[in-house]
């Protein structure tokens, strides 16, 4: 009786296992992006490997990106930035952003809240680098 209880209650833990693996997906997913409640207007700030991204960006009333400026740091080297062509469909973004003498940085990325993008930048000395922009 004893051998017959334990092997049922192994058999439904087994089963129980199984049920709990079943239907969860490839593990944690990635957030998704927020419902757009706020322009973009802003300023914002985040961190780029050991580098200071500080841009701040203005929406025109249709909903793309008009203008922006701002600044990469790592002390000592400081260079201002210029948004020189960009795209924003919510929640995507995109931007190309320049400095005089250097090669252009590449952001493409997703706002996730009225709060937080996070995007991945490239060139410039960069490729693929994640940074989640914050604003101020």
């Amino acid at each position: 009786m004893a051998r017959a209880f334990s092997r049922r209650a192994f058999l439904s833990f087994a089963i129980c296992l199984v049920l709990a693996g079943c239907g969860g997906g490839d593990g944690p997913t990635e957030p998704t992006p927020a419902a757009k409640t706020s322009k973009l207007d802003g300023t914002w700030r985040g961190k780029v490997d050991g580098a200071t991204l500080y841009l701040i960006l203005a929406e025109s009333p249709n909903g793309t990106v008009v203008g922006g400026f701002g600044n990469i740091s790592v002390v000592p080297t400081f260079l201002e930035l210029r948004v020189t062509s960009s795209s924003y469909t919510h929640p995507d973004l995109s931007m190309v952003l320049s400095s005089p003498e250097y090669a252009p940085l590449n952001f493409g990325g997703q706002r996730m809240s009225d709060n937080v993008i996070k995007g991945k930048v490239s060139g410039s000395g960069y490729r693929d680098v994640s940074v989640t922009l914050t604003r101020e």
